[in-house]
């Protein structure tokens, strides 16, 4: 079994987790929290979305200046463009139906 497959057997249940916590019902958008990777010490960023009920994911950005550039479009909505947030590496799940 190929690495990545591994990982993702590991993901799924997880996010399945995820989805029982509904942490969209208590968090917001803008609640951007960080967690450090043990293995590489790699800082991740976290949000939480949701909240306003349109569409429950949550998105994890790598390294600081990420996480500069999401809050940088959360504070300037006037200014980011729509697709500026595509411009950012993230992994995201979603828990929508297709």
């Amino acid at each position: 079994m190929n690495k990545t497959l591994q990982i993702l057997k590991k993901l799924y249940p997880l996010a399945l987790d995820l989805q029982d916590l509904a942490p969209w019902q208590w968090m917001y958008e803008t609640d951007l929290f960080g967690v450090k990777s043990p293995d590489s010490e790699t800082l991740y960023f976290t949000s939480i979305m949701g909240s306003a009920g349109q569409f429950n994911a949550i998105s994890i950005y790598e390294g600081v200046n990420a996480a500069e550039q999401i809050l940088w479009i959360q504070g300037q909505q006037e200014e980011a463009m729509p697709d500026d947030i595509l411009l950012i590496p993230h992994l995201m799940v979603s828990f929508d139906n297709r």
